[in-house]
């Protein structure tokens, strides 16, 4: 599994998120989709004493301020943790050392999507010789 792949699969599976939404993508998504929507990419990234960091950019959107805010908390607690432990472990085949918010961004209006966005940083650290 790949680091990118990482990020959707936690999202995917974790409940909190996938019963709101299950259209989560890695890049752009797909035109014409129904809200809430999650998109990510890796934004930066570096390898130091055999571990590599990166960071990808997630973003939640929804129709309602609300939705895209309560989203967008999902995935907070999700990736840093309720006490800002974060995750880390075996995920599927890929091992994670640390993950955390790096930042969140707040709430922003998208008129011209028709939507509200909630922009959030997070940092994925794991062993280099994972399949990147």
């Amino acid at each position: 599994m790949k680091d990118y792949e990482v990020i959707g699969y936690l999202m995917l599976n974790t409940t909190a998120i996938s019963s709101i939404t299950t259209n989560i993508y890695h890049g752009m998504s797909p035109k014409g989709l129904d809200y809430p929507v999650v998109t990510y990419f890796q934004m930066s990234g570096g390898r130091k004493y055999g571990l590599s960091s990166k960071v990808f950019s997630i973003t939640a959107r929804a129709v309602e301020a609300s939705s895209a805010r309560d989203l967008g908390d999902k995935i907070i607690d999700l990736f840093g943790g309720s006490v800002g432990t974060g995750i880390f472990g075996t995920v599927s085949s890929f091992t994670i050392s640390e993950s955390s918010v790096v930042r969140d961004n707040g709430l922003i209006s998208e008129p011209e999507a028709g939507c509200f966005m909630v922009p959030i940083d997070v940092r994925l650290v794991f062993a280099a010789s994972e399949s990147t």
